[in-house]
């Protein structure tokens, strides 16, 4: 039964890996996102801040300005997570489905 318990405690954490997944390919189509998100923040706002940074008078602003590149890199790389883990995650779906239907059947 522990087995069982594992294999679906994994299953539930393939299926929220798949929706979350889900959740991002929905956001990258929409428009509003597209526009905010991947044009506005993650190529403008860096470029700018990029730009600030060369021309900073001090160093409390240059940690002000590389707080902001490093929240710009912390978000993307959250996404690429994301994508990794989500394919990962739907290649493993029919394993982790078969797997617990073989255990039950041997019970």
């Amino acid at each position: 039964m522990s087995d069982i318990h594992e294999l679906e405690v994994s299953l539930a954490k393939v299926k929220e890996d798949i929706r979350t997944v889900e959740l991002l390919e929905k956001l990258e189509k929409n428009a509003a996102f597209k526009e905010l998100i991947l044009k506005r923040y993650f190529e403008e706002r860096a470029q700018n801040l990029v730009y600030m940074k060369a021309g900073a008078p001090d160093d409390r602003q240059k940690e002000i300005i590389e707080n902001g590149m490093q929240g710009i890199a912390n978000l993307r790389s959250w996404f690429s997570a994301i994508t990794v883990n989500g394919a990962a995650a739907r290649d493993a779906l029919e394993a982790h489905q078969a797997e617990i239907n073989l255990v039950k059947g041997e019970e």
